[in-house]
């Protein structure tokens, strides 16, 4: 799942054009890139693909966003990695 503050065709365009871009957006289960609060967001992606708040990871670079989605949304974990890459690395070399 996506969770983007941002243009959804500029995203979109990213994942399309970007040559080291792993992940397709075919990859992608569900998407929200707008404007929104991600709190809001969040909440809307559980439901559209009818899974708990509580099996949900949120990943960002931001720890404003971070802290908001932490207060806001108390059932998702949201890991304190300076980095959401280190986290993405720490998934990769378990598997």
């Amino acid at each position: 799942m996506i969770c983007s503050k941002n243009n959804e065709n500029d995203v979109i365009e990213a994942f399309k054009k970007n040559p080291n871009m792993v992940l397709k957006m075919n990859n992608i289960i569900a998407y929200k890139i707008n404007w929104n609060n991600k709190p809001t967001n969040i909440k809307e992606l559980a439901k559209e693909i009818n899974i708990g708040l509580e099996s949900m990871v949120f990943i960002d670079d931001n720890p404003a966003e971070r802290e908001i989605v932490r207060n806001a949304v108390h059932e998702i974990t949201v890991p304190n990695f300076l980095w959401s890459l280190q986290y993405c690395s720490v998934l990769q070399n378990s598997a």
